[in-house]
């Protein structure tokens, strides 16, 4: 049995410029036929490859297409192509931190599905010993030790090894617990108290002589369980299978392998920078430098990635290797002293954003951390660095990269760009910014900036303005504020005057102004006091701070570590403001006239450390604080009461930008949902491999994003047509303006805003309408605005003059609109003006809209009730201009795209099926599927293509008697009118039209618009016509049973029959 061992010391990230100096591959070149990232259930990995340390391959014996391979934050991979591809097999262990820190791996020499970890890290408690059987899906702990697989010195070697003549029997060397055997292949372990109060880094078995074992233990004084503890170095001897050690050595032997010829000698690593051999068991060593770069001064200078700091040994059956930690390998052949550079002429490395380019910093090969050559073929070599694994095939000739489905980033901050919802920006903890342009798919490092990125914030009112914080170097820090203009491909350093000394303070949350795109506030460190720690406010994007905390308290209220959870200050659209302190477990809120902070306290909070904080974009006075065991409290009061909507751990939350009543929250065991504003959540699915409380989140559309510790970005898409079917919680506070009418069994509500009808249900029930309430109190800017994005988009149900194509054909205000035959936006005066309100009364209403000189029209709307669950719906349309116009009315209801909508025809001549934009997917595959209930048709909600960004199709039916169907849940809604000459109509119509739209990265363009024409007339001055439906609500079971759709469609029908 070959005995490997793996070292890498731990290193601080460090820029230098260089070159390489071997041949690289074009860079459109894959190394190997990249494949899709796995899935884990619904879950789905992101491309990107950096961060964290790959450690150690672990190559089965008996299969060798079957790889493993650890990471020190990231847990565990597997390979079933000789690493090609891999994923990640730690999502089955329990759901702690720790045991996704991994020290070592044994993989049964005759079962490559029987695999036994040692997991652990010296912050989260003891973890241990996992065996699984069947290949890494499962994991049964089985013995309870220290282990650091995130400390010092953490790939060196393997604390986890097995006899060479007996497979059944283990051997582990845990930190402080020391060493334990195991006889029944990991089953149970027996400690026999030896190397206790010593830190282990490596065991080494003498293959010729199973009775022989080292141990290699490293130096270190730091605080442990509370106490300041001294582990001292050394190498351990045991002559009698590890019943008893002595300290044969003091010197630091760092990796160690014993050569398969002559005497067997032992070579070493010691003090990082020198090779050394031993014909004695160890018990003294002589140099073996003879080839070798030795540099003390360099290799000290940049002990992670210097090529004379040495890292790792492997041993071949005639041959030596030495990894350097710039990733240079040294060759030693057998019988001889000079070892010879091993220098590659080629490295393939496709198209990854860290591949070899002239002029910037090499990644390939940094702070090596192990050599592994294959036990069936000696040139067949295995390398890990800081990101990846790589393959040679040629004796180190030609590299590889392997990297298909290795993801071990450490991901502080996930935000969708709130102008292109398709751009995700990330924030990470060795590779600083990183961005992606397909909705997480893959992302790319645009260049420069610090190696660190804690929180980042875009400006809604400035497209391209964004801010960040982070080191001013590479450091695992944040005290400097960034800018950019261009979306991230650029930053600057800010100038931050004001502030307090930021070499000593950190800066980890930052809030941005959204309607002012200069105001921002920063949460620094330190003493709540002017010019030490607190809130301060910058009014010229970061240059100059002023204090900004009157009302606040503490002596320590902002974190100073970029490892707690975050943000701790947030502020929402309309300007009022929240921050959470960890460590002083306080929140404040703040409203946006106040100047002062005022502490809230929250019920069922059980003094919870608030973990990170946020507010709504769109919804006013949505605030919310996640905190650490607690839960998720939630205000819609702009912070004057908080409500517990979730009991339990939550370390983040993310509010969809888009859909206000959909919620996510990071817990201690994954990822849970809400689509009602927080009065239900449902776990998303488990199958996520890191789900463990640091994992910040952010919804892309109908999408989560979430980053992880250790183990890279995660998506899940979600289902499609999610608007909410319950009210929000400030329905009550924003409908004071929307006129009601009632009748015991129906409810409508009419905005004067536009003229809109939004508030249509059966008391007690969800409201139909495709509407968001938290708009009902806004209007639009700068109106009459002719601009589409000064516009507020209220939907429900609104008539519309037509043909589209004529909306600017009569007027001059906008000559530019006019001459492009624009179809959007429509006439501001009628859509979004206030109405007056001509009479209001108990059974009906009547509001008419300003008179508009863009379309020369006005338009009278009544509204009345015709009996308990029915209401009467009346457009007026008058020439008010001195000119004959040509015009039809567009009855436009938009109800929740989640329900169906049915159509009655007696031909199928009578239907048209259409793509409204056949320019952007003329493929029919991307049409939603007509649905045929037997002399019913339905526009369904599916299409042969799954998450596609951009869909539509109209249905245009020409069909008697006029009426339209729609279900949504149980609530039935019947839209009807008087049959019309088709002839009259705009050629492009006809007289009844089911729209239905979907964007999975927009979910408010998920459309379902239930739509009448009218006919076309020639108004002379004065004259008008007018679009009059009758709309009936019921409950579903008043037509029967549903269980046949199309038995059902005609008792609806024959009921309406009968009324007449």
């Amino acid at each position: 049995m070959t005995l490997l061992l793996r070292s890498l010391l731990v290193g601080i990230l460090v820029c230098a410029w260089g070159t390489s100096a071997f041949c690289v591959a074009d860079k459109h070149v894959q190394p190997s036929d990249e494949k899709s990232m796995p899935s884990y259930g619904q879950w789905h990995s992101s491309r990107f490859g950096g961060g964290g340390y790959v450690q150690q391959v672990v190559i089965s014996p008996s299969n060798p297409k079957r790889v493993y391979m650890y990471v020190d934050v990231g847990g565990v991979y597997r390979s079933d192509d000789a690493g090609r591809s891999w994923r990640m097999c730690h999502g089955s262990l329990p759901a702690n931190r720790s045991n996704y820190s991994v020290r070592g791996l044994w993989v049964d020499p005759e079962d490559p599905d029987y695999v036994i970890i040692a997991t652990g890290n010296r912050w989260d408690g003891r973890k241990g010993i996992y065996v699984s059987t069947d290949g890494g899906t499962t994991w049964e702990m089985t013995y309870k030790a220290w282990f650091w697989g995130n400390g010092h010195r953490r790939a060196a070697g393997n604390v986890l090894v097995s006899d060479p003549e007996n497979s059944n029997r283990l051997y582990i060397a845990a930190v402080d617990d020391g060493w334990a055997t195991s006889n029944d292949r990991g089953k149970t372990w027996q400690a026999n108290g030896q190397l206790k109060s010593l830190a282990p880094i490596a065991i080494w078995i003498d293959p010729n002589n199973h009775m022989n074992i080292w141990v290699s233990c490293y130096e270190r004084k730091l605080r442990f369980e509370g106490v300041d503890r001294h582990f001292k170095r050394g190498l351990y001897f045991s002559q009698n299978q590890g019943e008893t050690f002595e300290l044969v050595n003091t010197s630091d032997v760092h990796e160690m392998v014993q050569l398969p010829w002559a005497n067997h000698p032992l070579i070493a690593i010691c003090e990082v920078g020198h090779l050394r051999i031993s014909e004695v068991m160890g018990k003294t060593f002589k140099p073996l430098e003879e080839g070798l770069p030795i540099d003390e001064v360099a290799m000290k200078k940049k002990m992670s990635t210097s090529g004379s700091a040495f890292n790792a040994l492997s041993v071949g059956p005639d041959f030596v290797l030495l990894g350097a930690r710039n990733g240079d390998i040294y060759r030693l052949n057998k019988n001889e002293t000079t070892w010879h550079h091993v220098k590659p002429t080629a490295v393939n490395e496709g198209s990854w954003w860290g591949r070899i380019q002239p002029g910037k910093w090499q990644h390939y090969g940094k702070a090596l951390g192990s050599i592994t050559v294959s036990p069936v073929d000696p040139d067949h070599w295995y390398m890990t660095d800081w990101y990846a694994a790589y393959q040679s095939t040629d004796a180190g000739k030609t590299w590889n990269l392997s990297i298909d489905g290795i993801e071990t980033t450490v991901i502080h901050w996930i935000l969708t760009d709130p102008h292109n919802p398709t751009v995700i920006h990330a924030g990470m903890a060795d590779n600083g910014y990183i961005r992606s342009e397909n909705r997480g798919v893959r992302f790319e490092k645009p260049g420069g900036g610090p190696s660190n990125v804690k929180h980042i914030v875009a400006s809604y009112a400035q497209p391209g303005l964004m801010f960040y914080v982070g080191p001013k170097g590479h450091s695992w820090l944040a005290n400097q504020l960034y800018i950019t203009t261009d979306h991230g491909n650029s930053w600057s350093r800010c100038k931050m005057q004001g502030l307090p000394d930021m070499e000593s303070s950190r800066c980890n949350s930052i809030a941005l102004d959204q309607s002012n795109p200069n105001r921002l506030w920063l949460a620094v460190s330190g003493k709540i006091t002017p010019n030490e720690g607190g809130v301060y406010v910058s009014e010229d994007q970061g240059n100059t701070f002023v204090w900004d905390s009157m009302g606040m308290s503490g002596t320590s209220f902002f974190s100073t570590s970029i490892w707690q959870a975050g943000p701790q200050l947030a502020v929402s659209k309309n300007g009022n403001m929240i921050v959470a302190s960890s460590s002083s477990q306080s929140i404040y809120t703040r409203a946006v006239d106040d100047k002062n902070w005022k502490k809230v306290k929250l019920k069922n909070s059980n003094n919870g450390k608030p973990s990170s904080v946020a507010a709504s974009m769109y919804a006013p006075g949505i605030l919310a604080v996640a905190i650490r065991g607690s839960g998720l409290f939630l205000s819609s009061d702009n912070g004057t009461s908080f409500q517990q909507v979730w009991k339990g751990d939550a370390s983040y939350v993310a509010m969809d930008p888009y859909l206000p009543n959909r919620i996510a929250i990071s817990t201690s065991n994954g990822i849970v949902l809400t689509t009602n504003f927080g009065k239900t959540f449902e776990q998303l699915d488990s199958n996520l491999p890191d789900r463990v409380s640091r994992l910040p989140l952010a919804f892309a559309g109908n999408r989560i994003l979430v980053g992880t510790a250790g183990s890279g970005i995660f998506y899940i898409d979600l289902p499609k047509n999610q608007q909410a079917l319950t009210d929000a919680p400030w329905h009550s506070q924003l409908n004071q303006d929307v006129l009601y009418l009632k009748t015991d069994q129906i409810q409508i509500g009419v905005l004067p805003y536009g003229g809109n009808l939004v508030d249509f249900r059966m008391i007690g029930k969800s409201n139909i309408m495709d509407t968001y309430s938290h708009t009902w109190h806004q209007d639009g800017n700068n109106m009459p605005s002719t601009s589409s994005t000064d516009r507020v988009e209220y939907r429900g149900h609104t008539t519309w003059l037509c043909p589209q194509s004529n909306w600017w054909q009569y007027q001059n205000i906008n000559t530019k609109l006019r001459a492009n035959k624009a179809t959007w936006p429509p006439d501001p005066y009628l859509t979004q003006l206030p109405y007056k309100v001509l009479e209001h009364s108990q059974n009906k209403l009547i509001i008419q809209s300003p008179p508009s000189p863009i379309t020369g029209m006005q338009l009278t709307k009544i509204f009345y009730i015709v009996n308990a669950n029915s209401v009467k719906v009346v457009t007026q349309a008058q020439n008010i201009s001195e000119r004959t116009l040509q015009w039809g009315l567009w009855s436009n209801t938009r109800v929740k795209a989640v329900g169906l909508a049915y159509i009655p025809i007696t031909d199928q001549s009578e239907y048209l099926v259409e793509h409204v934009n056949p320019w952007k997917n003329p493929d029919t595959q991307y049409r939603f599927k007509i649905q045929d209930f037997k002399g019913w048709l339905s526009l369904g909600s599916q299409t042969s293509i799954a998450y596609d960004l951009k869909r539509d199709t109209k249905l245009r039916v020409k069909s008697a008697p006029r009426m339209i169907v729609y279900r949504l849940v149980d609530q039935v809604f019947v839209k009807q009118a008087n049959s019309i000459d088709e002839s009259e109509l705009p050629a492009e119509h006809r007289s009844m039209e089911c729209y239905r739209s979907e964007n999975q990265a927009v979910p408010t363009d998920e459309l379902l618009e239930l739509q009448f024409l009218y006919p076309m007339k020639s108004l002379q001055s004065g004259e008008s016509l007018e679009a009059s439906e009758t709309w009936t609500l019921n409950q579903s079971q008043y037509f029967g049973p549903c269980d046949d759709v199309t038995s059902w469609l005609n008792a609806v029908q024959c009921k309406f029959a009968e009324s007449k």
